[in-house]
Formats: structure tokens, C-alpha cells, sequence
């Protein structure tokens, strides 16, 4: 069955540093990238109307792809080594993920968090570009057929994700 794997690297970062969130849609059936895009803290009043958008992103492609539609998001890990910049953080991000998650669960749409361990050396720039997924441009990346004028480190992020799922782990949704 075709599904949709709508995929997010989630920056909640509105206070901390203005996130942007790369995300994209992956088609099973046609192993390609339909559509991919950003979504910048910067262009809202607070962070409430940044997470908002993520939101409206979700009902729109829930509109479009009902039950077949999947998320995968890049789950937020405090890492040891990291734990000491953190201090005194908003932890903004996790409250983003924790959105995302209470919607697909009002939805009842299959939601996989992954951690950015299991994509980031698995499918490199170079491998991504190999395998047709992404291609070089000028400085940057472009994704073949697609309109996404910034194809930003977050937006390569959730092209990992969404291919790495659609390679490895797509039988975990044949049921769903």
C-alpha cells in the first residue's frame, strides 16, 4: 500500500535562538520526495503561532492523505554531553514534539520518533545525492522536482528520516 511519510526535524527554538523546522513528504510508491519546506520561528509574533504552523502543516496533509499518511519525527535526546548548555533552556523543542505527538495520537496517525543517531552518518549529503534523493547546487542542495527554495540543514534532516523509514522500517505501518 502507498503511504505518505510526512517527516520533521522540529526546531521549538522560537525564544532560544529562532528554530527552523525542515520537513518534508516522502511518496512510497514513487520512492521520491512530492514536497519539502521550512518553517521559520522568525516569521512569528511568539512561539505559540511558530507551533501553530507546524499544526496547520500537519491538517493539511492529513486532508490530503488521510489514512495513509505517517509521521516520523526526530526525536529530542538530552545527551550527556550536552547537558550543561541546556541549563536554564525552555526546552522548547521537546514541547514541539510533544504537540506533534498529542496530534497524530487525536488523529490516530502512526507516529515514530527517531533519534538523529540512527539517520545522520546512514545517509550522508554525498549518499543522499548518490541515490537521487538530493542533488548539488551551487553551494547547497536542491531536491529533484520539487519546489523548496532553501533546502536547509533541517530540511536534509527530515529527508534522512523519511528515507531512511521508507528503506528500513515501512513494514512497521502495513497494518496501520
Amino acid at each position: 500500500m502507498n503511504k505518505f511519510i510526512l517527516s520533521f526535524d522540529p526546531s521549538g527554538s522560537w525564544h532560544e535562538g529562532k528554530g527552523t523546522t525542515g520537513w518534508c513528504v516522502f511518496s512510497t510508491a514513487d520512492k521520491r520526495i512530492t514536497c519539502a519546506g521550512n518553517i521559520a520561528a522568525d516569521k512569528f509574533n511568539c512561539a505559540e503561532a511558530y507551533w501553530c504552523k507546524h499544526l496547520e502543516l500537519l491538517e493539511n496533509f492529513y486532508a490530503k492523505y488521510k489514512n495513509k499518511l505517517v509521521l516520523v519525527v526526530e526525536d529530542y535526546l538530552l545527551y550527556e554531553s550536552k547537558a550543561k548548555s541546556q541549563i536554564n533552556s525552555r526546552m522548547e523543542t521537546p514541547k514541539l514534539i510533544g504537540i506533534i505527538q498529542i496530534w497524530a495520537y487525536q488523529h490516530s496517525v502512526p507516529l515514530l520518533l527517531e533519534p538523529a543517531s540512527a539517520v545522520k552518518t546512514r545517509w550522508s549529503n554525498d549518499i543522499l545525492n548518490y541515490k537521487g534523493y538530493i542533488k548539488k547546487s551551487g553551494r547547497g542542495y536542491m531536491i529533484p522536482n520539487v519546489k523548496c527554495p532553501d533546502v536547509t540543514r533541517h530540511c536534509l534532516d527530515a529527508v534522512r528520516h523519511a528515507v531512511h523509514v521508507a528503506t528500513f522500517r515501512l513494514e512497521e505501518f502495513e497494518d496501520g
